[in-house]
This record gives C-alpha cells, structure tokens and sequence, in this order.
C-alpha cells in the first residue's frame, strides 16, 4: 500500500467542522464584498478538447494563465521559541475570487485554523506579503479558503472541471515546492477515482471521507499542497495535496469539482 507524505498527519480539531468543500467554498463566496462569484469554465466534451490543436508552449501557455493567481503561503503557530518555529508550515494556494479569497489544503493551514496561528500570504511578484485569514476549514477533504485583503482586485485562476478527465491527459502543477515560489512541473493524469483505501489512508474517530483523487505523475513535493493541478488550457482542475512517500511520479489531486460551488 502506498503511504501518504507527512503532511497528512492526524486529523486536527477542524474536522469537527464537517462543512464539506463545496459548502465552504460557496459560502465564502456568498461572503465576499465583491459580490463576483469564481471564474468558472464550462464543461467541454472530450471530443471537443481533442480537436484544439495544442502549441510547442503549451505548457508554458498554461501556467501563464494561472501564474497571476498564484500564493504561497506560510503559517506560524501561537508562541515563541524553537519549538514554534520548527512547528511553522508552508505550502500554496491560488486566488479563486477577485476580492481575495484563496484556495488551499486544510493541512497547510490548520495550526492557524485551530490554534490561532499567523498565516502569510506571498503573491507572485514574491515582494507582497499579506496577513491571511482563515474563514473556512474541513480536515476531511483538506479543503480550506483564506481570505486577504488588498487595495487592488487580484487576478483569479479560472476553475474548469474535472469530471471527464481521462487517463493520459496532460496536466500542469504550480506551486512552491521546498519554497521554491512560482514553480512549474509537467505530467499526466495517471490515474482518476483513487480511493482512500488504496493509497492506505485510513480516517480517524470514523470520520467518512469519499473523495477520489486524481493521479498525476507530475512532480509534486513539500510545498506544492495547496497549489492548482491545471489542464492544457490553464484551467484548474484540481487542488495538489500528497505524494507517495519514498517513491516518484506518484502525486495526487483533490478533483476541483470536490471544491467549487455547485452550478
């Protein structure tokens, strides 16, 4: 069985929450002050997708759509001391919603969700920092929004769908991975509908968690949770959040129709 990296460690006291993604989510846009709902895409068939032509920069292409939107993030527990710092923890994110709303991993954040934390937000420009807060958490599928404030509306990633991903596919991730800011890496769909029981993770205190993740061969490490899976058109797809441990080329994704609000 394969293990999860050490980032999904025990469930903390969010999961008590038990929102659900969707919910969240669509409550912290209902929220928002500027009244804009995510960008959403439509869904296309496969037949459609297949006849666009792709260019020799469509990686490149794709990551530029999306590089706008992208955070990095950095949380650091209550207190004081080496032992706060060594506790500190750090991964991605991507702005869903103009006014400032991020997406993320619960486990990026949930020390500040539980324990009163300080989140930091970093744009892309790598300069502008940001005092994040946590509006929404759910431990069960390691889903969490952030909110920012800033003077300017922030470009927003744009939310596709991942219902008719197909094996093979290609995918591009982003993120930060080992801090590494503004990262790029490439790969395909493996896999889609991996269950919990096959990767060996197992929900404590009978918490049922029915997410099926996306499997990509795309490099993902430390530092990428949190960051968006896109399709060659530089829509999200999914949201990074484990790798295999010990092993490379085995990632997985939280599908984004797990997270985005119903239509």
């Amino acid at each position: 069985l394969l293990h999860a990296t050490k980032f999904l460690r025990t469930r903390s006291a969010v999961g008590a929450l038990r929102a659900g993604a969707a919910t969240a989510v669509a409550a912290a846009v209902a929220t928002s002050t500027s009244g804009t709902a995510f960008a959403v895409a439509g869904c296309q068939s496969a037949e459609s997708r297949a006849a666009i032509p792709l260019s020799s920069s469509f990686i490149a292409d794709a990551a530029a759509r999306v590089a706008p939107a992208l955070v990095n993030i950095s949380v650091q527990p209550a207190g004081s001391g080496l032992r706060a710092a060594m506790q500190g923890a750090s991964g991605s994110g991507f702005v869903v919603d103009p006014s400032g709303l991020v997406l993320t991993n619960c486990h990026v954040v949930r020390d500040a969700a539980a324990r009163g934390g300080t989140v930091t937000v970093t744009l892309s420009d790598g300069v502008t920092r940001l005092r994040g807060v946590v509006e929404h958490s759910d431990a069960i599928s390691d889903i969490a929004v952030v909110r920012v404030n800033h003077h300017a509306a922030r470009p927003a990633a744009e939310l596709g769908s991942s219902s008719d991903l197909r094996p093979g596919e290609f995918v591009v991730a982003l993120g930060a991975p080992l801090g590494l800011t503004n990262s790029v890496s490439f790969g395909i769909v493996s896999a889609i509908e991996r269950t919990r029981s096959e990767l060996g993770l197992h929900d404590s205190l009978g918490a049922r968690n029915t997410t099926a993740y996306i499997q990509t061969d795309a490099s993902i490490n430390s530092g990428n949770s949190g960051g968006p899976l896109l399709d060659v058109h530089g829509r999200v797809i999914g949201v990074n959040t484990m790798k295999a441990m010990g092993m490379d080329g085995i990632a997985f994704a939280v599908p984004i129709d797990e997270v985005k609000p119903p239509a």
